[in-house]
Formats: structure tokens, C-alpha cells, sequence
């Protein structure tokens, strides 16, 4: 404070307030529970965390699942993680419908951001989409992905490369085996 105070303060030092801390007053430590460390999702309650990162039009959980339509071929949700440590699940299981024209060929892909790095290609994996249209049940194999390790602050869901899909994702979990 003393500095900032220097070089940006009017009139005469004597006269300024004495800078005080939380602490000098008897006030903090400041801590804040931890989070709630989650592994898996349902949607039955809510979101459970998870928004737009970017191009989803009307994010919201009903029915049972999260729903969102993509507005662009580059859409996205995000959700922050507490706690969750890469190393202690080897697959992500996701349940989920595409209704709409997702082209032949089309991949989901999965992001992880690690705890004090950034988000990466080499911190994602790819998976190929069925596009019928029909709910279906995707398992990923994580733990070979040699980025899939430590304490993880996000992930990104991108669900496909399509525009103007509506997307349902009913579960969204991780497992060990």
C-alpha cells in the first residue's frame, strides 16, 4: 500500500491514515471451504456448475440432462474442479444425444486444464460421434493420455464440430475401471 501510495497520493505524507490489514484489526484468516470435489454429474438437480464457455444457446438442465443448441461448428461448456485429481480415474463415461445434422466423421472432444497451466491440445482427447441421432453411451479411455495426471482446476466439453445441434448430455462421470 505504501508504495502505491507514494507515488500516487496528493499532499503531505504526515497527513495520510495509517494502513491497516484485515489482521491488524483482529479480523481473518480469510479461508474458504473448499469446494465440493465432484467426479460425476446427473443433471437432475441443476447444472451442477457447468455453463457456457462459448457459441451454446439456452445452457439449462431438463429432463434429466444438460441441454444446450450449438450456435456455431466451435461450441463449448465449462465447469470448474475442485479437488479432482486426473490420476484417480482411468475413463470418462458421458451419455448423451445429438439431435440435428452432426456430419459423418464427426468427434467429441475434452479438455482438461491442470492446476496452474492452461488449457491444450495435448491436454484433450478426441472421440468419434455416432450421428443418428439416438441417445448413446460413450467410454474414454483417459489414463493413457500421458497429459491425464495431477490436480485438474476445468474442464471444456466440446460436444461436436456442427452448428444448430441440440445437444443432451444425461450423465457425465468418471470412473476408474
Amino acid at each position: 500500500y505504501e508504495a502505491i501510495r507514494r507515488v500516487f497520493a496528493k499532499g503531505d505524507p504526515a497527513s495520510w491514515p495509517v494502513n491497516l490489514a484485515p489482521s491488524d484489526l483482529g479480523l481473518g484468516p480469510y479461508d474458504f471451504a473448499a469446494g465440493e470435489t465432484r467426479s460425476a454429474w446427473s443433471f437432475d438437480r441443476g447444472l451442477g456448475g457447468w455453463r457456457s464457455l462459448m457459441n451454446t444457446g439456452n445452457l439449462r438442465a431438463e429432463e434429466g440432462a444438460m441441454r444446450f443448441r450449438t450456435e456455431t461448428d466451435d461450441a463449448a461448456v465449462t465447469v470448474r474442479t475442485s479437488g479432482f485429481n486426473a490420476n484417480d480415474w482411468a475413463f470418462l463415461v458421458l451419455e448423451m444425444q445429438l439431435d440435428g445434422a452432426v456430419p459423418a466423421g464427426s468427434e467429441g472432444q475434452l479438455y482438461w486444464t491442470p492446476k496452474g497451466g492452461q488449457e491444450s491440445e495435448a491436454a484433450s482427447v478426441r472421440f468419434p460421434l455416432k450421428t443418428d441421432n439416438g441417445l448413446h453411451t460413450y467410454r474414454i479411455r483417459l489414463d493413457a493420455i500421458p497429459a491425464w495426471t495431477g490436480e485438474l482446476q476445468s474442464l471444456r466439453y466440446d460436444p461436436c464440430a456442427a452448428e444448430n445441434i441440440q445437444v443432451a448430455v444425461h450423465a457425465f462421470r468418471f470412473e476408474t475401471n
